[in-house]
């Protein structure tokens, strides 16, 4: 290792847990990089630089020109685009070359960075990141060396974590191991989970387990969704539980529902049907949409014949396309007629303060829950589509094609997914359906990569909608800086 290594080394921060997880790691990767004009940085938790090592006189003068030392913060929302505040946003690896960052100061360097996650709680402790010129040669092992340095402080940190923490982790993987599907375990100050129980659960439930100490029951989840929660016998410290689905409410098609219903949906998650389900087969069906081409006043008399005296039931679709005056209009109807209605809608924004006496005329309302929250049930639900295909087919879908059917983000929920396994179906008569047979982009690896990053990607879209699409307010809402959003949206594949 240089002199200019032993130097900077010096002038790290205080010892802490990261530094002294970090120490002999960083000793050890900095000599793999002697005689190669590179270097080594490591940031905290909050992308401050703690420990800097650079090998060569003309690398650390480079770094010291920039102002990159000891305690200089790297977040994204301060300094834009680089390998420590981008690492951290995205929590994985990334290569930010020359002009790719977003300081003009930083162009003159080509950088490696990949966080460092806590093994028992997953929080980002903090981000290795190796360095050289852009003039210089990049060496291509780089990214697999910080990888390794990565793994090696991740299982230091395991080392010194509290032997509490340590033996939740390890009855957590028994667990998995043993049961598989949704695993979730407690401790004081951590939880661990499985992607199955990330998808079932809400913030709400990790309390709500928590209180009920893991007896054995029947359980409501905020998703309205039922499970039963197991403790499998366990030796370690906190709380393991094995979650599965218990027998739901009955369908809807037998369900009794309270007159009038409203159904709220996304385009696509069956409002339509749940909405005819509930009524039975003799109906009568009205639609919005046609104010457009009856007119408003002549669509609301039509309304006012249907719903006037006894008769089989009456689905009015899309109320959410009413105006103020329609709205009301209708809800007028609606407290006077003895007939069974089924109201159906698209969710807020759209449905919005002009509908407010509708909503107040309902006595019931059924939220249908869009396919992208509904992730732990993509593969069943495809597979259950596969086999009431209209074309006949003995293919069924590889575990590869699950997987990546259940990444997707499903914009028009189960209609696109059931189009998406017909189209499948019709590909290939028997075998395997491999991720190469799915039609249009999915196959693409566009999505998501995990339940994390499908949530963010959610709530800011969602964000984006509710303030009419301003990037500005949408960064104000979600408190984090412009350039930060703009790095999400790329980094998510939303478009602008």
């Amino acid at each position: 290792m240089g002199q200019d290594t032993d130097r900077t080394a010096r002038t790290r921060r205080p010892e802490g847990r990261l530094l002294r997880a970090a120490e002999p790691v960083l000793e050890r990767l900095a000599a793999e990089l002697d005689g190669t004009r590179s270097g080594v940085l490591l940031a905290d938790s909050g992308c401050r630089v703690v420990d800097v090592r650079c090998v060569g006189p003309a690398l650390a003068a480079a770094v010291d020109d920039v102002g990159v030392g000891v305690g200089v913060s790297l977040r994204e929302e301060d300094v834009g685009a680089n390998s420590i505040g981008t690492a951290f946003e995205l929590r994985r690896g990334v290569v930010v070359r020359g002009a790719q960052h977003a300081a003009d100061g930083f162009a003159a360097f080509s950088c490696y960075g990949h966080p460092i996650l806590h093994p028992v709680t997953g929080r980002i402790e903090g981000t290795v990141t190796v360095t050289s010129s852009c003039g210089d040669d990049e060496n291509p092992l780089y990214p697999s060396l910080a990888r390794q340095a990565v793994r090696d402080v991740e299982q230091r940190l395991l080392e010194d974590s509290p032997g509490a923490q340590q033996r939740l982790l390890t009855a957590f993987r028994a667990a998995k191991r043993r049961y598989g599907g949704a695993v979730v375990a407690l401790g004081e100050d951590v939880v661990l989970a499985t992607q199955a129980a990330l998808d079932l659960l809400g913030p709400g439930d990790y309390a709500m387990l928590r209180d009920r100490g893991g007896s054995e029951a029947t359980v409501t989840l905020s998703s309205g969704l039922e499970v039963l929660t197991r403790r499998p016998p366990t030796t370690g410290d906190g709380l393991v539980l094995v979650l599965s689905e218990s027998v739901t409410a009955p369908p809807a098609a037998v369900r009794v529902p309270r007159w009038p219903l409203l159904v709220v949906g996304e385009p696509g998650t069956g409002r339509t049907t749940t909405a005819r389900d509930g009524l039975g087969p003799e109906r009568v069906e009205l639609d919005a949409v046609d104010v457009v081409r009856l007119g408003e006043q002549r669509w609301a008399r039509r309304v006012a014949a249907v719903l006037r005296g006894p008769g089989p039931g009456v689905l009015v679709e899309n109320v959410h396309l009413l105006s103020e005056l329609a709205a009301h209009d209708l809800a007028r109807h609606l407290g006077a007629t003895i007939r069974r209605v089924v109201l159906t809608a698209a969710p807020e924004p759209r449905l919005s303060s002009e509908h407010l006496p509708l909503l107040s005329a309902c006595a019931e309302r059924r939220d249908l829950t869009p396919l992208r929250r509904r992730r732990h049930e993509v593969a069943s639900l495809a597979e259950r589509m596969l086999r009431g295909s209209d074309s006949p087919t003995s293919a069924r879908f590889a575990p590869s094609t699950l997987r990546l059917l259940a990444e997707q983000p499903w914009p028009g929920n189960l209609s696109e997914l059931r189009r998406t396994v017909e189209a499948a179906a019709a590909a290939r008569s028997c075998g395997d359906i491999i991720p190469a047979d799915i039609p249009g982009p999915l196959h693409s690896g566009d999505a998501p990569s995990g339940p994390r990053e499908q949530a963010e990607r959610d709530v800011i879209v969602e964000t984006i909608a509710a303030v009419d699409g301003s990037k500005v307010r949408a960064a104000k809402v979600l408190g984090i800086s412009r350039s930060t959003l703009y790095n999400r949206l790329r980094a998510l594949r939303i478009e602008p």
